[in-house]
């Protein structure tokens, strides 16, 4: 079943059943408040005949004989007797015992008058006669008990007429509850599904690898915050997609050029038109050394990037891992005649890392430094502690980088100046990775840069202080 189904059904079924309780309940209060509404008019017209009565009873020396005609002669009787009702009250009383059934009992519970002979008794329970209204003489002598077939539960033929009009009124009132909904359920299911539907439609296109769909968000809700997600993650799937398509050309130039020399190389000692010297030799080995790097990068660069690897976590001092690498890197900066010197402001750098990886973090960062630098240029190494954060930099005094350049000097093979050579870029892979392992311990790195001024490469990793927090990721 479909959905925009399953909603007008339920939106249906809530609705009908919620009518027909209203209706059940409503019809419930009607019929009680009804009846109790018959049943005080019955008192009020056994009240307003009980003078009638008992002064007929009083006429005809204590006697109910004969009350039965003298009650169907209204009119005669009130004059007979005397009775201080009005001619109006007596004409009301009249068209009330036409409509109304009147019934007189005396004090043995016995029927002295009945205006409706020909139809059963009504059932006289002791509630029943307990309702009626006592028959009093003037010395207040109880000489009977009227009841009206009101005051038996008993409907007249108009009342019961009215109130089958009102049950029939509220069944018809609930139908057409019930068909609006129905009408109403449509239009409500068609407003909801109709973002849903564009969203299926376009995630349809988008998984056909159509990344341009956008949806419309026009309200505030949740179906709107579905279409500003989806219209993100469309962002995120193009990006990635572009990211992609860029890493595959890229690489692919990459591994260009070092297999072209090997093949030229090669086959030029293949026919005899490079001789295989020692020098030959070595110039295969370096096209070697840089496949087998480039190689070794873009491993590395996935199981970060996929969280495929492992931390080797514990409470370090960070500035020996600085040290460490200063002093690895120092023979590299004096060969191009770079000073390579550190600046530690806090002794206690202490974060939770992997000491391995910190090191590789740093290489990569002092290795961008050092080429980026002329000679007679310095690179430093520093460290300090900033609030709850540790940060580490390196700064160097070489031309700077362009700010157009400094958003995206992280991504994988970007390089500023697009005619450096790799030989002098190195894979074009090194910030990639550093910018993954510092993130995968919590941290973050940025570039700052005055162009013709240097350039500093900062991260910072939270202070931990708990030694006990040693485990691997």
């Amino acid at each position: 079943m479909r959905l925009s189904l399953r909603l007008i059904l339920t939106f249906v079924v809530v609705i009908s059943i919620t009518a027909a309780l209203v209706m059940v309940l409503a019809n419930r209060i009607i019929n009680v408040q009804f009846n109790n509404l018959v049943l005080n008019n019955g008192v009020l017209y056994a009240r307003r005949m009980m003078p009638v009565v008992a002064r007929y009873y009083e006429r005809h020396n204590n006697s109910w004989k004969g009350i039965d005609l003298a009650i169907s002669k209204l009119e005669e009787t009130l004059q007979n007797n005397g009775s201080t009702l009005s001619p109006g009250e007596g004409q009301l009383l009249d068209t009330m015992l036409r409509e109304d059934r009147l019934i007189l009992l005396d004090n043995l519970g016995n029927v002295v008058l009945d205006t409706r002979p020909e139809e059963a008794l009504p059932r006289l329970t002791t509630n029943v006669v307990k309702n009626g209204v006592p028959v009093l003489t003037i010395t207040r002598q109880r000489i009977g008990t009227l009841i009206t077939s009101s005051i038996a539960g008993t409907l007249t033929q108009p009342q019961a007429a009215f109130l089958s009009e009102i049950n029939l009124w509220m069944m018809l009132a609930a139908v057409l509850i019930i068909l609006a909904v129905s009408v109403a359920s449509v239009f409500i299911a068609n407003t909801i599904l109709a973002p849903v539907r564009s969203l299926a439609k376009a995630a349809h296109k988008v998984a056909g690898g159509d990344y341009t769909q956008k949806l419309p968000v026009k309200t505030n809700d949740e179906l709107g915050d579905m279409a500003a997600t989806f219209n993100t993650m469309v962002s995120q799937l193009e990006e990635q997609h572009e990211l992609r398509r860029r890493a595959m050309a890229d690489v692919a130039h990459e591994l260009r050029t070092p297999l072209s020399v090997l093949q030229v190389e090669l086959e030029g000692m293949e026919d005899g038109l490079t001789p295989a010297t020692p020098e030959t030799a070595r110039s295969l080995q370096v096209e070697v050394a840089h496949l087998n790097h480039l190689v070794e990068d873009l491993r590395m660069l996935s199981l970060v990037e996929a969280h495929e690897f492992s931390l080797d976590l514990a409470l370090i001092n960070i500035q020996g891992v600085i040290m460490d690498v200063v002093e690895r890197m120092k023979e590299s900066a004096s060969a191009k005649g770079i000073s390579l010197n550190t600046h530690i402001l806090n002794d206690q750098l202490s974060v939770m890392g992997d000491s391995q990886r910190l090191a590789q973090v740093l290489i990569n960062l002092v290795s961008n430094a050092l080429q980026h630098t002329p000679g007679g240029g310095q690179v430093t190494v520093g460290g300090r502690v900033a609030q709850n954060w540790v940060q580490v930099w390196v700064r160097d005094s070489g031309v700077g980088i362009p700010a157009a350049d400094l958003p995206h000097i992280f991504e994988r093979f970007y390089r500023s100046d697009k005619s450096r050579s790799r030989a002098q870029g190195g894979s074009g892979l090194g910030l990639a990775i550093a910018k993954s392992l510092v993130e995968a311990h919590g941290g973050k790195i940025w570039a700052e840069s005055v162009e013709g001024e240097g350039a500093s490469l900062i991260f910072v990793l939270p202070i931990r202080t708990d030694a006990a927090q040693t485990t691997g990721k």
